[in-house]
């Protein structure tokens, strides 16, 4: 009896060595793994993934600053009416996200699937070779680039919203990791909070605001943050900037600046660029003498018929920038524009020499990537003798009438 409880007891103190044994090997693995897990963390923030970078030279509107596995990102003025500032932490995906920031302010990158409410975004996106990442548009009928005309079609592109409407629900079935908008009014940032409450992150993207068209163009490196193809945008962006630049070298020895108006008026309103806007910059880079090029400002100032009539009359030449083709359409919108001068002599141009095969132009899409593009444009208008070999790509002259 007393054998066989010893031999019981013995049993139990083994099974117990067993079960402590195992309890420390478990312990001793799990300090081991959390060791592992903080190792990796200290080592994925202080990681540099960064290796190409880039620097903001033209853009005035937004500033980047890379840490170990993050970028944070500065928007200066988000809004063309608010001055407050907005910032982002662009996070290398599987890697620990920064502490000091907002949920919604943390994106993880690279991105692989936005949705953008601009046209214009779709552009720098093209231009990086990302353009299977747009998952969804808002106003498809608009679209120019070719892939994603052929993916709505076949209904495989989320449709976002049209004009101000936003597709909320749609969006958020889609499940983006990222969506991109227009810095417009800041009061229409009230109708993305729903997005945003819902985690999707929103992007917002003022290039419209800057103040020259090398500032514009310098937002395919904003884009690029996203994707991490830093070194991508630096290389394109160096081309389109030596080929601006070359152009601006040119004009600079012109003596003689022709005279130029532009647009037509809408609704009664005659929106004229102001000469401190990226429209100002381009005719200031081309050698013209434009009317209003000391108001300062950027976007356009609203002007009724007569105060355009009474100052530019007398214009040598008139970029329309609107869906007319012939100068006769011009005239059948208001007989008064037959006595401009630049009518008369039929130095009338239009930037809609490209177009997709559903009439939308693709200027006001893709020109903001290819600003050197327009320039060279401009100055074979203005100073066709600068570049006698130039084909004009976005411009295009009126004829009288469509035969």
């Amino acid at each position: 009896m007393q054998k066989n409880i010893l031999t019981k007891l013995h049993y139990l103190i083994l099974v117990g060595c067993l079960i402590g044994s195992l309890s420390s090997c478990n312990s001793s693995n799990d300090q081991s793994q959390k060791g592992n897990v903080t190792s990796d963390s200290t080592q994925n923030t202080s990681k540099n993934y960064f290796k190409d970078q880039v620097k903001v030279k033209y853009a005035r509107n937004f500033q980047v600053e890379y840490h170990g596995n993050y970028k944070v990102v500065k928007l200066l003025k988000p809004f063309e009416d608010a001055d407050d500032g907005m910032q982002y932490a662009l996070v290398q995906r599987g890697t620990p996200a920064p502490k000091g920031f907002k949920e919604s302010e943390i994106i993880e990158i690279p991105i692989r699937k936005i949705i953008t409410l601009s046209h214009t975004h779709v552009a720098f996106i093209q231009q990086l070779g990302q353009i299977n990442s747009v998952q969804g548009v808002s106003v498809p009928q608009y679209l120019t680039n070719a892939t994603l005309i052929d993916k709505h079609k076949k209904k495989q592109l989320v449709v976002a919203g049209s004009g101000m409407e936003l597709n909320t629900e749609t969006i958020l079935a889609a499940q983006p990791d990222m969506v991109m908008a227009s810095g417009m009014a800041s009061n229409s940032y009230k109708k993305y909070q729903t997005l945003i409450s819902a985690g999707v992150p929103l992007i917002i993207n003022s290039e419209w605001l800057e103040r020259t068209p090398l500032g514009r163009a310098e937002w395919l490196k904003f884009v690029a943050l996203f994707y991490n193809l830093e070194k991508e945008a630096n290389a394109t962006f160096n081309k389109i900037e030596t080929a601006y630049q070359k152009l601006v070298s040119l004009t600079a020895k012109v003596t003689k600046k022709p005279k130029v108006v532009v647009g037509l008026p809408f609704k009664g309103t005659w929106y004229m660029p102001r000469g401190g806007s990226f429209v100002g910059q381009y005719l200031k880079d081309a050698g013209a003498d434009y009317y209003w090029k000391n108001e300062q400002g950027v976007g356009s100032m609203p002007l009724d018929f007569e105060a355009v009539y009474g100052k530019a009359l007398k214009a040598d030449f008139w970029m329309v920038n609107s869906s007319v083709k012939t100068l006769q359409g011009i005239k059948d919108r208001d007989t008064r524009f037959g006595d401009f001068e630049a009518f008369k002599t039929q130095k009338v141009y239009n930037n809609n020499k490209k177009t997709t095969s559903q009439g939308v132009n693709i200027f006001f899409n893709n020109s903001v990537v290819h600003p050197d593009w327009v320039l060279a444009d401009m100055v074979k208008i203005l100073h066709p003798d600068l570049l006698p070999e130039h084909e004009l790509v976005y411009y295009q002259k009126l004829p009288l009438s469509q035969n």
